[in-house]
């Protein structure tokens, strides 16, 4: 007999919060995993905080608040999680107190939100770039390639492409700085 507490997956709505929690997920796992990689030891009770952390996050998704960082929700969750292991285990003596813990926690999602910024920027700024210097980033980067086999599939010396990729890389330097200053607000 259904009860009001039961989900139905056929529900378009509730289908529809369970595809968003699924992408907000996935985009805050990298963040979460590294927080709790940096707070818990052992790999089975990090895979165990990450896996009820997903868990209550699932549950309580009705909860969060949009607008909010769906990343910094899913860290305070894996932080209580984190605190329960730590008790449960207290005669390890661990010497991380709750503060220290906060602290990771907001350099965590701070330095996963500049990393994100860069990424986008990095993104822009190959989109632009000739495709021949796409083509050669590509096969540095993507395909393990070194200089050498590079040139000799190109008909190049190995020396031009080396400095090919090093100006190519100094140029992505110069429009990822173009593109943070523009979304700092830096440039029109």
């Amino acid at each position: 007999m259904p009860t009001s507490d039961r989900r139905n997956p056929e529900d378009p709505v509730q289908a529809d919060a369970m595809v968003r929690m699924a992408r907000l997920w996935s985009s805050a796992a990298p963040s979460l995993e590294a927080f709790v990689r940096t707070l818990v030891r052992d790999p089975n009770d990090v895979d165990d905080v990450i896996q009820s952390t997903g868990e209550y996050a699932a549950r309580e998704f009705h909860h969060f608040e949009e607008g909010t960082s769906f990343k910094s929700w899913v860290i305070t969750i894996a932080r209580f999680r984190i605190h329960r292991l730590w008790q449960d285990k207290s005669r390890d003596k661990l010497l991380l107190n709750i503060e220290a813990m906060e602290s990771i926690a907001h350099a965590t999602v701070s330095l996963s939100e500049e990393l994100s910024t860069r990424q986008g920027a990095l993104q822009v700024c190959i989109g632009s770039l000739q495709p021949r210097h796409r083509k050669l980033l590509e096969m540095c980067y993507f395909n393990n390639q070194k200089p050498a086999q590079i040139a000799e599939q190109l008909g190049q010396t190995p020396n031009s492409v080396s400095a090919s990729l090093m100006r190519i890389r100094k140029a992505l330097r110069q429009c990822i700085e173009r593109q943070l200053a523009r979304s700092d607000g830096g440039e029109a």
